[in-house]
């Protein structure tokens, strides 16, 4: 129903009575997003996190805002945090990779990539931002053999053929470019 503020009020009476409930503490975060109210999702979430220290949940979805506000050093904060409660937590690293791509730290980016992809497992998004820092950082056969490896799993990942077709126009191969931007068409 869209009915943010008073779903935000149910949460929290429910959180109250259950904070260790993961599914309700995400879809706080989501209803403070929805209602564009990441300024009020991080006072709930910090304090949220006062109490209870040890909720990876928490932490995460604190640095979600974060995210969503572009206090990257914050979110990064929060996001380390969660991982050190729950070292598996593989949106922590992914959300943090994100964060390091989008400040040009390829080199950074990289590692909490792979580190989300040791944790997630196989996972062609992942797979495929790996090859893409990869090209970011001028390494052209590894961001192709990364991008081969989405296409292994899912031969319609058309960002997997995008990401071949411009490594290969970077490598000056424009006829083999060409024919990645057609294999992506036809994969959508």
């Amino acid at each position: 129903m869209q009915r943010y503020g008073k779903a935000i009020e149910v949460l929290q009476d429910l959180i109250i009575i259950d904070p260790e409930n993961e599914i309700a503490l995400h879809e706080i975060n989501h209803c403070f997003i929805m209602s564009e109210q990441p300024e009020n999702g991080v006072d709930f979430f910090v304090s949220f996190v006062d109490e209870h220290p040890f909720s990876s949940t928490g932490w995460f979805n604190l640095g979600e805002l974060y995210m969503r506000l572009e206090m990257n050093d914050k979110a990064i904060e929060s996001f380390d945090f969660a991982t050190a409660i729950n070292e598996d937590y593989a949106h922590s690293y992914f959300n943090k990779a994100i964060i390091f791509a989008n400040q040009g730290d390829y080199l950074s980016a990289l590692n909490a990539f792979k580190e989300c992809a040791e944790y997630e497992g196989v996972n062609p998004l992942t797979l495929c931002y790996i090859g893409e820092c990869y090209e970011k950082l001028d390494d052209y056969n590894l961001a192709l053999s990364y991008y081969d490896q989405v296409i292994e799993i899912d031969d319609r990942w058309s960002d997997a053929w995008m990401g071949k077709a411009v490594v290969y126009e970077l490598m000056g191969e424009d006829k083999q470019a060409l024919k990645m931007i057609k294999k992506a068409i036809e994969s959508l």
